[in-house]
């Protein structure tokens, strides 16, 4: 009966600790003005450059999985 109790116990936080991560995660999102797409939609087009200049557009990647990393130094 105790060891129940303790199972129900440790779910339930566990639980509950999970929902408030999400809660998190969706806020700050919010808060830095991060967009995301749902699954099946387009993406918009954009162009970067790369180090050497070269223009590269999104669209051009089409059917490819396109990772972008954006880093900074201080």
């Amino acid at each position: 009966m105790l060891r129940r109790t303790l199972v129900c116990v440790v779910l339930g936080a566990w639980l509950v600790g999970a929902h408030g991560q999400v809660e998190a995660r969706e806020h700050y999102l919010r808060a830095l003005e991060i967009l995301t797409t749902e699954q099946g939609r387009e993406a918009p087009d954009f162009t970067l450059a790369d180090p050497a200049g070269r223009a590269h557009r999104l669209r051009d990647l089409r059917g490819k999985v396109v990772l972008l990393g954006f880093g900074t130094t201080w």
